[in-house]
């Protein structure tokens, strides 16, 4: 076995492992939920509208996709975020958040935390990080790049 066959079954392996290790959440419709996962776990949400989630541990991703008005209470993730074509809706991280974030087509998004710093990679996007404490606004930092703006990087820290 050459090493590329090595490099190629590695890739398969941590693949399937990440897939198998996800919570797939569809569909969730003026709902409250409640999810415990684990470090290793990936928290995926499709097509879900006027729900509210509660994530009370750190785990690995949060990937959001047609997602609407959601409310979203959670922990810094450990690869990120990621958010398509998600309009309205809010990511309330219960402490610091310290996590890298990708957007794409996604409008009106607030995150709030106690404290920020993060990268972000997005295009076409309107979203606010916003630090408070105690429900007071301390900073504020808007993005919008508007429908068609390219591909752009941002270190956010307040």
């Amino acid at each position: 076995m050459d090493i590329e066959d090595i490099i190629l079954n590695n890739l398969k392996n941590y693949y399937t492992d990440a897939y198998n290790k996800r919570i797939h959440l569809d569909d969730i419709y003026r709902e409250r939920v409640t999810i415990n996962p684990k470090k290793s776990n990936s928290i995926c949400i499709w097509n879900s509208t006027n729900g509210i989630i509660y994530i009370t541990n750190k785990c690995n991703h949060l990937l959001l996709y047609n997602c609407n008005n959601l409310t979203i209470h959670c922990n810094n993730f450990i690869s990120g975020i990621t958010c398509i074509k998600t309009n309205d809706s809010s990511l309330l991280f219960y402490k610091d958040m310290t996590t890298n974030i990708e957007m794409s087509e996604s409008f009106n998004i607030n995150i709030r935390s106690e404290n920020l710093n993060s990268d972000l990679m997005h295009k076409g996007i309107i979203t606010n990080f916003i630090k408070s404490k105690d429900y007071r606004i301390t900073n504020k930092i808007s993005i919008n790049d508007g429908l068609f703006g390219n591909w752009s990087f941002k270190h956010i820290s307040i």
